[in-house]
């Protein structure tokens, strides 16, 4: 859907992405669904393989014509919203809004508990929010290493700094 990775040529959209929408397809193809009538775990196709297929290559043309400056967000939004579009590709309209909350299950979220285990250990349990909060950052987001110039300049730093110790 990212109209980042699209082909520079038309030409070049008669395969474009549809290895990747062959294998969403088949991983979200038919859903359970937990009805509360007396009919309880019918399954249901939520999206129809064929129709699927025919509406991305329809979509990805109007990706290529109308969004190829578009992020993948207003993509999106353009899919999942009340507009002719949405209605129009209703079996893209329904991987997008899965789309929408695969990061929430990735790895990421994965190490980023395992890192606040590592960084909020039970000696340092009163640690406030916000120095948790910058703990993370820098654990998270830092440099995987530091350079010899950087680690000599937050040394200089920090033995430049008055002690704050207070005598008993």
């Amino acid at each position: 859907f990212d109209p980042r990775h699209l082909p520079d040529e038309e030409e070049d959209l008669s395969n474009y992405g549809m290895e990747k929408m062959k294998a969403l397809i088949e991983f979200y193809g038919t859903v359970q669904r937990v009805q509360l009538n007396q009919m309880e775990g019918v399954s249901q196709p939520d999206i129809v393989p064929d129709e699927t297929e025919s509406e991305w290559k329809l979509f990805r043309r109007v990706i290529f014509v109308k969004h190829k400056k578009s992020s993948l967000q207003q993509v999106l939004s353009q899919l999942l919203g009340t507009t002719d579009i949405a209605a129009a590709f209703p079996n893209l309209a329904k991987l997008a809004s899965i789309l929408e909350v695969i990061p929430v299950t990735t790895a990421t979220v994965e190490r980023t508990f395992s890192s606040m285990k590592v960084i909020k250990t039970r000696l340092r349990s009163r640690m406030s929010d916000q120095t948790l909060d910058h703990a993370m950052r820098i654990c998270i987001e830092g440099p995987e290493t530091l350079s010899a110039a950087t680690l000599d300049a937050v040394l200089d730093h920090y033995k430049g700094a008055k002690k704050r110790r207070m005598p008993l």
